[in-house]
């Protein structure tokens, strides 16, 4: 469909508007905007990161140690619950159903 159309630059910037509950059912859209989010060092989960993060908190010794952005943001306990809740049924589903 259309969505898959988009370019990955304008997905990627009209995504970084999001917070992490839309950005985990967005990513269920189509296989373009899954591949978009799961860039884990992307402008999106920077955005993310930037504004549901503290500058403290991202200077801590535990998020320095954090490669990505999306580690950062799915780190903590109420995202990381957010973030498995909203994703590892899609996980299950693609692996059950459409596996290559």
């Amino acid at each position: 469909g259309i969505a898959g159309r988009l370019p990955s630059r304008v997905l990627e910037h009209a995504l970084s508007y999001l917070d992490l509950p839309d950005m985990m059912r967005c990513s269920l859209v189509c296989w373009h905007w899954n591949h978009v989010l799961a860039d884990e060092k992307s402008e999106v989960w920077r955005s993310l990161c930037a504004r549901s993060l503290s500058e403290e908190a991202l200077r801590s010794d535990i998020l320095c140690n954090i490669p990505t952005y999306k580690g950062k943001v799915t780190s903590t306990k109420e995202n990381s619950l957010c973030f498995f809740a909203l994703h590892m049924p899609w996980v299950s589903y693609v692996k059950n159903n459409f596996e290559r």
